[in-house]
Order: structure tokens, then C-alpha cells, then sequence
């Protein structure tokens, strides 16, 4: 339930960094993949962990996005901290 917590805070992180991901609107992206984060609850209640401690937390939204482009097929990483895309190859779980 933590992204459906944040969305508000997510929608406006976007709106900060946009014109960091488009390049002053020269470059809309087509897809931004936020990271989710899943939590094993049966693991968690068999072994007594706080759902309040957690190896993952709120902040995790927003450190690197994944963006598509649609001129470009492969996706670019952006890293919030620094608003800039980095290089490097992007993996996504099916």
C-alpha cells in the first residue's frame, strides 16, 4: 500500500524533474517505471518484524526511475538525486 501512500508525493516529484527527463520538453517520455516494492508478510509475521522496519522505505520512490522514450527503444535510468539519466542497462522483471 506504500506507492498508493506516496502517489501524491510521487506526482509532484515528477512535476519537479520533468524538465530534467524531457530536456526542456524537447523529449517527452512515453513510460516512467517507479520502483514497487513488495513486502513478504507471511515471512514477516512467522518471524515477529515491525511492518514499520522494513529493508525498503518511502524515500526508495525516489532515487532512479526508469524512461522510455518513444524514439528510443532501450530505457534510460534517471537518478533523481543528481537529475540527470546515467548510463547503464535497465532490467525488468516480468
Amino acid at each position: 500500500n506504500s506507492i498508493e501512500d506516496q502517489l501524491g508525493n510521487i506526482f509532484g516529484e515528477l512535476s519537479k524533474h520533468l524538465k530534467f527527463i524531457s530536456g526542456d520538453h524537447n523529449n517527452i517520455p512515453s513510460e516512467i517505471f517507479i520502483p514497487v516494492y513488495e513486502e513478504n508478510l507471511e515471512e514477516r509475521m512467522k518471524y515477529g518484524i515491525s511492518m514499520e522496519s522494513t529493508t525498503s522505505s518511502k524515500r526508495d520512490y525516489f532515487n532512479f526511475w526508469g524512461i522510455y522514450f518513444s524514439h528510443n527503444d532501450d530505457a534510460v535510468i534517471y537518478d533523481l538525486g543528481m537529475r540527470s539519466i546515467i548510463s547503464g542497462d535497465l532490467y525488468m522483471l516480468d
